[in-house]
C-alpha cells in the first residue's frame, strides 16, 4: 500500500467510526499518521538498502519477477528449488520479512 492508499484508507477509518474533525485537522491526522502506519505495513526492501539476517528465511523476488522463499548465508542466497537446496547464481533484488505464524 502506497502513501496515497493509506491516506485514503485512514479517511475512510475515520469516516467509518464516525470520527468527524474539521478538514485541516483531519488531513493534519492523517498526515501525522501515515508515515507511522506506514512503518508497520510489510514491503519489499531493496537489498541496497538492507540485507536480512543470515540464516532467516525470507520471501524474496528476482529480476525476473520469480518469488521464491529464500535465505542468506555468508554472502550466498540460497533457496528451495525443485530439486532441493539452490544456490541462487544471481542475487534476488527485494526481499521481505515472513509474517508471523497464526497465533492460536
Amino acid at each position: 500500500m502506497n502513501s496515497a492508499e493509506l491516506t485514503e484508507k485512514l479517511k475512510e477509518i475515520l469516516l467509518t467510526h464516525k470520527i468527524i474533525l474539521g478538514d485541516r485537522l483531519a488531513l493534519r491526522v492523517v498526515r501525522k499518521l501515515t508515515p507511522e502506519i506506514e512503518k508497520l505495513l510489510p514491503r519489499w526492501i531493496p537489498l541496497s538498502e538492507k540485507l536480512p539476517d543470515d540464516c532467516v528465511n525470507v520471501l524474496a523476488i528476482w529480476h525476473d519477477g520469480t518469488l521464491r522463499l529464500a535465505w542468506l548465508e555468508s554472502g550466498e542466497w540460497t533457496y528451495y528449488g525443485k530439486e532441493g537446496m539452490m544456490l541462487a547464481g544471481i542475487p534476488p533484488t527485494h526481499w521481505m520479512p515472513l509474517p508471523e505464524g497464526p497465533r492460536e
